[in-house]
């Protein structure tokens, strides 16, 4: 609590600006050095790995370079909460679960930002989190994000089925080497509300969206602004939508092979009061809409 740091740190598993690992809360605290190491490698900590205290109104502000997996430019793996938080610095890792504020997330975020691009070379890699198993909420990252598979502007996969996204936003651009690349979110297991990509997506692969590459549950409320590039399943909003689509839009341009739509590439569920207006190019299944 109330502690800083203001030195560059370099080490192997588990380094981070402030601490390398940590069993309890940290609040009221900052690092502002660059930070490298193997795993779990954090701009403030490692690894914190009590699922039961939180970071809490931290920050960190120097970049982060991972030789291994997860890595993030606030917290490299985080077992409890991150609230009211942010990071600024580059996260840059070679393998596994890059994110701007945190690599892998067991717990919600809320109320954080990040604002330095990412690249990973493996998958799983977000403006804000890598992987997310909980909410995201009142949260947004304006770097671009580079990744391979399940590269999201915000979140590159959002594990749970029964936790949501609300009310974040992505500006980023988002380049994938591989399938299930989306504005604000590659691969979402829950749903998505009350948010907003506007970043360009391009996908080498399958599944590429404006918001969300591959969507399982339900969007609402929510929009795309960027340019989308993709093969099979690629919208404006959503590659793949497997439930409903409500009051929801997208406006950049689409191309795409087979399955390409101006609001969804392929949707399993029911579109309602939802628009589209960008110019859509593919090959088989082309729709103005879906």
């Amino acid at each position: 609590t109330n502690s800083y740091a203001t030195g560059s740190v370099t080490g192997t598993s588990s380094t981070g600006g402030l601490a390398g690992s940590a069993n309890g809360a940290i609040t009221n605290s900052y690092a502002t050095g660059n930070v490298t190491g193997k795993d779990n490698t954090g701009g403030l900590a490692g690894y914190t790995y009590s699922a039961t205290e939180k970071v809490s109104n931290c920050y960190a502000l120097g970049d982060v370079i991972a030789t291994d997996e997860r890595a993030g430019g606030l917290v490299g793996w985080a077992k409890g909460e991150i609230e009211n938080s942010y990071a600024k610095g580059r996260v840059s890792s070679e393998k596994n679960y890059s994110g701007g504020l945190v690599g892998y997330a067991e717990k919600a975020i809320s109320n954080s930002y990040a604002t330095g691009g990412v690249t990973g070379t493996g998958a799983y890699t977000g403006g804000l989190a890598g992987y997310a198993s909980s909410t995201i909420t009142n949260s947004y990252a304006t770097g671009n994000v580079t990744g391979k598979d399940n590269t999201g502007g915000l979140a590159g996969y959002t594990y749970s089925a029964t936790e949501k996204v609300s009310n974040c936003y992505a500006l980023g651009d988002v380049i994938a080497t591989d399938e299930r690349a989306g504005g604000l979110v590659g691969w979402a297991k829950g749903e998505i509300e009350n948010s907003y990509a506007k970043g360009r997506v391009s996908s080498e692969k399958n599944y590429s969206g404006g918001l969300v590459g591959f969507a399982v549950k339900a969007i609402s409320n929510s929009y795309a602004t960027g340019d989308v590039t993709g093969t099979d399943q690629t919208g404006g909003l959503a590659g793949s939508a497997v439930q409903r689509i409500t009051n929801s839009y997208a406006t950049g341009s689409v191309t795409g092979t087979s399955s390409t739509g101006g609001l969804a590439g392929s949707a399993n569920g029911a579109i309602t009061n939802s628009y589209a207006t960008g110019n859509v190019t593919g090959k088989d299944n082309t729709g103005g809409l879906a």
